[in-house]
């Protein structure tokens, strides 16, 4: 009996320290160099989870059709580096370590929260309020030495407007879906969430990138108007109320942000079109040459700038197939979640998951640093749920601990 207590407790030390680790990776995005984010990733996150979970428990992962489907998509992309013309073996090898990294981080982060799904509103409260005072010294410390006109960046892994954006507005969809709109959330609590959507909203507004903005908008409206919409009012305190704030203290010029047109979106995405259909069975292989795609006579894109055209590009057919079968069975389930508990969180994560990378998307294991956060981290999330929920109906595997979800209050 004394040996059973002191292994419960050893494992509710162990997973509280490691939501603990687990917390400063997500937000490390938002503030640690890339390659310091690496490291810590394989020392304080890979090595601590392996040592501590049992491997019975990341065995039953394979019930998972969401880790099946992104298997399959690693393995059909990295064989597509057989007919890859002009590709090194050390991109090859780098290619086959980021895939691979993907997967460990789904995993990881299946198991974890599989197993310990009473810890999801710790991670998103302190992922909310760091990363929303993160957002507020990043503005004043990019505007300490830039004009106010310029497009703001983050620091960190996220030194590009379109990143930082996406980022920004995954913590604004979490704070408002997860903690906003709910009853059980205090009146006090739902101030300070306001404020950090207001902080992250108004970030994604000053880096002036519209395929952010506009994905952040269309979630929001099209999931409180559907599932909430005796919260829809809330969204002009989360959303309105920073757009009207950066409009009339003149941070962002409004009208370029019209006259930029398309920012040559449309010309780019018809010509990766038009070189898709050239090679649409398999593609051109994983980073593998293809004819180059221009914003103007003479200036090259460096990439197609659409989840699905570039991942089409590099796997052709096979691949569209198996991302678009990711994304079905991962929007199935966050859809259950959601008639379940009540919580349109999930979903909301992965709509934008969605329209997020319709205008900026890569391959998604092409560079999935930044992926891992408005990508694979609303995968990996709705993945634990699924487990839970096959571990829960399916006695006969449910070697590890699986109790039925209840949103905690």
């Amino acid at each position: 009996m004394l040996k059973i207590k002191l292994l419960s407790f050893l494992n509710k030390t162990i997973s509280k320290i490691f939501i603990w680790l687990y917390i400063i990776f997500i937000v490390g995005f938002f503030v640690l160099s890339t390659r310091m984010h690496r490291n810590y990733f394989y020392l304080f996150l890979l090595i601590p989870f392996f040592l501590s979970t049992d491997i019975s428990c990341i065995k039953k992962i394979k019930y998972s059709k969401i880790f099946l489907v992104t298997s399959f998509f690693c393995i059909y992309m990295f064989i597509t580096l057989l007919w890859a013309n002009g590709v090194s073996l050390e991109y090859s090898y780098e290619s086959i370590r980021k895939g691979f990294l993907v997967v460990i981080f789904l995993v990881l982060t299946m198991v974890f929260f599989q197993n310990n799904w009473n810890l999801v509103p710790r991670f998103f409260r302190y992922t909310c309020f760091l990363a929303g005072v993160f957002s507020c010294i990043t503005m004043a410390l990019f505007y300490d030495t830039n004009q106010l006109s310029e497009r703001i960046t983050g620091i960190g892994t996220l030194d590009n407007p379109i990143m930082a954006g996406n980022s920004y507005a995954l913590v604004a969809l979490i704070a408002f879906f997860y903690f906003l709109v709910k009853k059980e959330v205090e009146l006090r609590d739902k101030i300070k969430y306001s404020l950090v959507v207001v902080a992250a909203v108004m970030f994604v507004v000053l880096s002036q990138s519209r395929g952010p903005l506009l994905a952040l908008a269309v979630t929001l409206i099209c999931c409180a108007v559907v599932f909430t919409p005796k919260y829809l009012s809330w969204i002009l305190v989360g959303f309105i109320l920073p757009l009207m704030t950066v409009y009339f203290s003149g941070l962002v010029n409004f009208t370029s942000l019209i006259t930029r047109a398309d920012s040559y979106r449309i010309s780019i995405w018809q010509q990766s079109w038009d070189i898709f259909l050239q090679q649409p069975f398999f593609g051109y292989g994983f980073g593998g040459a293809r004819p180059e795609i221009f914003i103007a006579e003479s200036l090259p894109a460096s990439h197609s700038h659409n989840l699905f055209l570039a991942t089409m590009l590099d796997g052709g057919v096979v691949a569209l197939v198996l991302i678009v079968a990711l994304l079905a069975i991962s929007i199935f389930w966050s859809i259950r979640y959601f008639r379940e508990t009540g919580d349109v969180t999930l979903l909301a994560l992965m709509m934008f998951a969605v329209l997020g990378n319709l205008t900026d998307g890569k391959t998604p294991i092409a560079s999935p640093n930044h992926q891992w956060l408005y990508f694979w981290l609303p995968i990996g999330l709705v993945g634990a749920y699924e487990l839970r929920h096959r571990l829960v109906r399916q006695p006969e595997i449910a070697v590890c601990k699986a109790p039925p979800i209840q949103e905690p209050t």
